[in-house]
């Protein structure tokens, strides 16, 4: 496959969410360890579908309006007050057939923070070759965003880079892919 994505830029945070907006790229958010594994877990494992919002009240908020949804997500770590799962992939066969409200501390946020970019993905080592494939059908510059931790921009967020790294390389695997705003962050975890 060859691709046709004008530049694969590797930014962090919220500054790669809005990166990815300002320019109209396609963003893959890269919340390795928890949210971006659970989210392909749930829909692997057939839920109808992923609502991710940025609160737990806008959770509970979206619940009261879809009943039957399941509440899936966790602040620090732990499921919020009246969550039906955490934010476990072990958990994600209870979703088979139904709707998912998810929120995190900071994947599902930055995927919010998405909203106005071409596509948005979450994107992690368990589907790398599929969301590269994916983010390459668009065409467009592609902004890989390793989550790191809200509120803490000083946190080493590695695992997130890593995927991030894992993902532009399996992109790189199916051709041409040049380089945009972070190469040298990528090249750092690339090796």
């Amino acid at each position: 496959m060859r691709n046709k994505a004008a530049r694969w830029h590797f930014i962090e945070g919220e500054a790669g969410c809005r990166h990815a907006v300002e320019t109209g790229a396609a963003a893959v958010v890269v919340d390795a360890l928890r949210a971006s594994a659970t989210a392909g877990m749930l829909l692997g494992g057939g839920a109808t579908g992923i609502l991710a919002v940025r609160e737990v009240e806008d959770a509970h908020t979206a619940k009261a309006q879809d009943p039957d949804a399941l509440l899936f997500g966790e602040r620090g770590g732990l499921p919020p007050e009246g969550f039906d799962y955490g934010n476990s992939p072990r958990d994600a066969h209870h979703a088979k057939g139904r709707r998912v409200i998810f929120t995190t501390t900071t994947g599902a946020g930055r995927l919010v923070a998405c909203l106005g970019a071409a596509a948005v993905y979450l994107g992690t080592t368990v589907n790398a070759a599929a969301v590269a494939r994916a983010a390459m059908r668009h065409e467009r510059d592609v902004v890989l965003i390793p989550a790191g931790l809200a509120g803490e921009p000083d946190f080493d967020a590695q695992e997130d880079r890593v995927a991030a790294a894992a993902i532009l390389m399996a992109a790189e695997a199916m051709g041409e892919v040049p380089l945009g705003k972070g190469a040298e962050d990528y090249t750092h975890w690339r090796a």
